[in-house]
């Protein structure tokens, strides 16, 4: 469900043609996977009791914008008959081209701008995602539903695929609903009026409007969202996207393969028998995970949670795409920890493990994740609540981790102080225990301890007494 905020400046002119609609969506979601990945650009970074008390701060309930807008057509989109490709059945199939113009990249720019206005009036803070200026976060053709003119309706079969009732003209039993059957985006509530109006009868739906003037019969004004946005939390801005003609095929499932799976431990009967960690490195991972999220007063450490198992079975799903680098983190650790105490990190004191963690745990805040199946966070996700991960969405290969692509230690401590030559000495271990982090925080938060953390209460019976006092006096209006 999502609140619907209906194109405003269509009386306005703008350096680009047409508008947009923006969709405010938000919650307090369960959490899920992914949930704190990437959390350094907010919390900056770091582990332990201070690191969890930071990802309690920022889990709650979120309050996000999508803008939805409408692309003109180019010379540079077409498809044609792919000359190679067929399908399962041996039927050719089509070839897309695409190319986002300039007004589509302006009405970008134009969303991303709006929700930081709306954000900054609601009292909140902005924050920022790094922003390809080139496109503004815009996301690809076809990458969003509900997309408009595939399959238009007129009062002409030569002319059009479907009648006015969105029945098609050459099969009478076809009937298609949703945007295709519109030739543009975000005039009207299509998807709503498409499904339960009065299509049957061929009456028009009315359009809805916003305007800035106070006027209640030609829609709401901007101000008065502003007011009604305004009480309610914010926590970020989701990016722009742009409806489209160009679908595309889901993925295929990654494939279960990888690393050849070291012996496993000789445990009680009944024992977690890991498929990936050899012995040494369960029991690294073991105290890397509780230095990440130790005991405390309020619920158990990692290692309670049984989150280590839940890594161990994350790196043997994806396999290759991310066990080198598990293991070849693991393998930095022990050669800094060998190469200042003459000890691997297993062995270490809590000071000496501490010292090298504190060269890696606190990244640049545009480090990409090191989740296979995130990868660098797309602008469009929240961010400061319990961002989701996409595993569906095949990740691209890793670099496997060697000596040469910077897995031994350096030669000499570059200080933090010098963040540049900081960040490109200590790249390895930096992205590795990013990983490690996010891992550690999705198999510790979506435990049966750490949603009790987290005051995770899921649909519970609430008898609602209506507007509470505060609210209804921030807004300025008066008890009815």
């Amino acid at each position: 469900m999502h609140l619907y905020m209906p194109w405003w400046n269509y009386q306005k002119k703008m350096p680009f043609p047409r508008g947009y609609h923006i969709e405010v969506w938000g919650g307090r979601g369960m959490p899920g996977s992914g949930i704190f990945s990437g959390a350094h650009r907010i919390v900056g970074g770091g582990y332990g009791a201070d690191l969890k008390k930071k990802y309690r701060s920022v889990y709650g309930a979120f309050v996000g914008f999508s803008g939805r807008g409408e692309m003109i057509p180019n010379d540079d989109c077409w498809c044609e008959i792919d000359p190679e490709v067929v399908d399962q059945w041996g039927i050719p199939v089509l070839r897309f081209h695409w190319k986002w113009a300039d007004a589509e990249i302006l009405q970008a720019r134009h969303m991303q701008e709006t929700f930081w206005e709306l954000i900054d009036a609601m009292g909140g803070q902005v924050w920022r995602p790094e922003l390809p200026l080139k496109d503004w976060g815009i996301k690809k053709g076809g990458e969003i539903i509900h997309e408009v003119g595939t399959t238009c309706m007129g009062d002409d079969p030569k002319k059009s695929v479907l009648n006015q009732f969105c029945q098609a003209w050459d099969v009478k039993n076809l009937f298609v609903t949703d945007g295709g059957c519109s030739q543009h985006h975000g005039r009207r509530l299509a998807g709503v009026g498409l499904h339960r109006g009065r299509a049957e009868e061929g009456e028009p739906l009315e359009e809805a409007a916003m305007s800035d003037a106070p006027d209640v019969k030609k829609g709401v004004s901007r101000r008065m969202a502003l007011k009604v946005l305004g009480s309610l939390p914010v926590a970020a801005a989701a990016g722009p996207a742009l409806a489209s003609a160009s679908p595309q095929q889901a993925p295929a499932p990654p494939s279960v393969t990888g690393l050849p799976a070291p012996p496993p431990l000789a445990a009680a009967r009944g024992a977690y028998v890991p498929k990936f960690f050899s012995e040494d490195e369960w029991k690294a991972a073991r105290i890397l995970a509780d230095m990440i999220i130790p005991r405390d007063e309020r619920s158990g450490s990692a290692t309670d949670a049984r989150t280590v198992e839940y890594v161990d079975e994350y790196a043997a799903f994806w396999g290759s795409r991310v066990q080198p680098r598990l293991r070849g983190g693991l393998m930095w650790l022990d050669r800094e920890c060998s190469r200042r105490f003459d000890k691997r990190f297993a062995d270490c004191t809590d000071e000496q493990r501490r010292q090298v963690l504190d060269l890696i745990a606190y990244p640049p805040k545009d480090e990409p994740s090191g989740r296979p199946d995130i990868g660098r966070r797309e602008p469009t996700a929240q961010a400061g609540a319990a961002a989701v991960g996409h595993p569906e969405k095949e990740p691209p290969s890793p670099p496997t981790p060697t000596p040469q692509t910077g897995m031994a230690g350096p030669p000499t401590v570059v200080p933090l102080e010098e963040p540049e030559r900081h960040a490109t000495a200590y790249s390895a271990g930096i992205a590795f225990f990013s990983l490690f982090r996010d891992l550690t925080a999705t198999g510790f938060f979506t435990s049966e301890i750490g949603i009790k953390d987290l005051g995770f209460m899921g649909n519970q019976p609430y008898d609602w007494k209506g507007c509470p006092p505060e609210v209804v006096a921030k807004l300025g209006l008066k008890q009815g």
